[in-house]
């Protein structure tokens, strides 16, 4: 499963804070044998909190994570049919496509898929302004709030596919949708600020791997002649490379079809048919060398996307609405009809000749998460950060999953460590310098984000937690330039572990802390949605007493 252990991870560490009182965590600390991972500044956790009281009754990973895919295909399956069946009127159609849309979709292990339920909800609420004309911002506002604490890719995206959208309607925005729209980024900004502004000041802190725009880690980004196919290689692809054995190639295989198909009638579908199709075939011209991607889009924000091709992701969802807002109730009748029973088929299948491989994954990954809820730090099993995004730029892949390296004291030269204490998010020891009139620099084994803070006691002084750092050599920085990373002349080392100063022996506690940022951005996040309610509470009130 793609990404399976990443976000498992990230539910069971989730689990842990919440076990120990910490329910809006910063610092996932299960990820690299304990030593801590920042997915919470970079991921929205919102979607997580049931998946983890899953695991905390039960300890079994593998349920957690059904827990997790299924609140998604349930969403999906629910947005789908509320929003089709509102924007086109076709119920028994939406109905159809609430059961398809969610076999469109079931690497549950991929980010994007999380934000599925989402996408219905979106084209809704712009639909509701643009052709119902009902300028209520609450609806956007709170799906952009969701999208932007949920993964940050996806709101990107569906951030130009909602453009490409509005521009396609461009004649039907007036002046009160402008300022609709307007006011739903805002106070879905409202609604995100504290998650924000925890990504930006830790995005700020230091470089970090992800900044690198071409990396080639875990797997080399594709902008390259080789991999930007044409478009009628990108054609072919899509309607005769496909995997066999996945009926949600076989469900995409016939939407897009379908989508050709309607072209050939374009003239007489309906004005917001005529824009889904519009959008997905630019979002599919897009994906193909006629953009310059191995040129100039590989050098901007849009190389965060790795590969060109997820654009067409959500393209299904937008595919299917084109279906029932035409009210092809025949055609997705048919759709049902051959994928199901393919679904089901394949589904009795694999569980009938159950991979072995696969099962014995699965019960040790149990046994891992199992351990590691209860075990601090997490020192016995590796359970991988996936991509090291959030690690510094200097990062050296081999060395962070090498746990003799990483859980170690490095730079004892004048001190001694002993009475090594872990607990959560704490790090506790005492040190003893060999000669008191000389300060020792010493590397924890821990990763340095902003917000972690040091106590000393027992007569201990000394700095609070930092980078260890040096100046880069001439052959550094070239070299960075040539790979298209223009780097600061200070280079991390230790992988980004944190350093610390200590002038006088004693006691020391490491912890994460929460910024004066952080705290006021949770407080006024937490403020506008508390505002949020008591307006839709006194908008309630007012209706049911007319």
């Amino acid at each position: 499963m793609v990404d399976y252990g990443f976000h498992l991870t990230r539910i069971v560490g989730l689990a842990q804070s919440i076990r120990h009182g910490d329910f809006l965590p910063n610092i996932n600390h299960l990820f690299t044998y304990g030593t801590g991972y920042p997915t919470p500044m970079f991921y929205g956790n919102w979607a997580l909190y049931l998946p983890a009281l899953a695991f905390i009754l039960t300890k079994l990973g593998t349920v957690a994570f059904a827990v997790y895919t299924l609140q998604i295909v349930l969403a999906t399956t629910f947005s789908v049919y509320y929003c089709f069946s509102k924007m086109t009127g076709h119920r028994k159609a939406s109905f159809y496509a609430a059961i398809l849309l969610p076999i469109a979709y079931p690497l549950f292990g991929y980010g994007m898929t999380l934000m599925v339920p989402l996408v219905p909800c979106l084209l809704y609420a712009i639909h509701r302004v643009l052709f119902q004309k009902k300028y209520n911002p609450i609806p956007l506002a709170l799906v952009i709030a969701l999208l932007i604490q949920g993964h940050i890719l996806s709101t990107m995206i569906l951030a130009i596919t909602s453009i490409v959208v509005v521009l396609f309607l461009i004649r039907k925005l007036d002046l009160k949708g402008i300022q609709s729209f307007v006011t739903s980024l805002v106070i879905g900004l409202l609604l995100s600020i504290g998650f924000i502004l925890q990504f930006l000041e830790q995005a700020r802190s230091q470089q970090f791997f992800y900044e690198w725009k071409t990396r080639d880690f875990p797997f080399k980004t594709t902008f390259t002649s080789s991999e930007v196919k044409s478009l009628f290689q990108t054609l072919l692809d899509l309607f005769f490379k496909f995997n066999v054995n996945d009926a949600s190639s076989y469900l995409k295989w016939l939407l897009f079809a379908s989508m050709f198909w309607l072209f050939f009638y374009f003239k007489k579908c309906k004005p917001f048919t005529r824009v889904l199709l519009g959008t997905s075939l630019i979002l599919l011209l897009a994906t193909t060398n006629l953009l310059p991607w191995t040129s100039v889009l590989r050098h901007t924000f849009l190389s965060a996307l790795q590969y060109p091709n997820r654009l067409i992701f959500f393209v299904p969802i937008f595919l299917l609405l084109a279906l029932v807002n035409e009210g092809k109730e025949r055609w997705l009748r048919g759709m049902l009809v051959v994928i199901v029973p393919v679904y089901l088929f394949m589904i009795l299948t694999t569980y009938h000749f159950q991979n072995k491989v696969a099962l014995d994954y699965m019960r040790e990954t149990n046994r891992i998460m199992s351990e590691a809820y209860v075990q601090i730090p997490a020192l016995k099993d590796y359970l991988t950060p996936s991509g090291d995004e959030y690690y510094t730029i200097d990062v050296h892949h081999k060395e962070i999953r090498d746990r003799d390296t990483l859980v170690k004291f490095d730079e004892l030269n004048n001190a001694t460590v002993r009475n090594i204490r872990y607990q959560y998010n704490r790090l506790s020891f005492d040190i003893q310098l060999q000669d008191p009139r000389k300060e020792a620099v010493i590397v924890l084994p821990k990763i340095w984000y902003k917000g972690y803070r040091a106590t000393y006691s027992a007569g201990a002084q000394g700095s609070q937690p930092a980078l260890a750092t040096r100046k880069r050599s001439q052959s550094s920085l070239l070299g960075w330039l040539e790979k298209g990373m223009k780097v600061k002349e200070s280079q991390v080392l230790y992988n980004g572990k944190m350093r610390l100063t200590v002038t006088k022996s004693g006691h020391v506690d490491i912890y994460y802390q929460k910024t004066w940022l952080q705290t006021i951005g949770f407080v006024l996040e937490t403020a506008a949605w508390i505002f949020l309610a008591f307006i839709l509470w006194k908008y309630r009130k007012k209706s049911q007493r007319e």
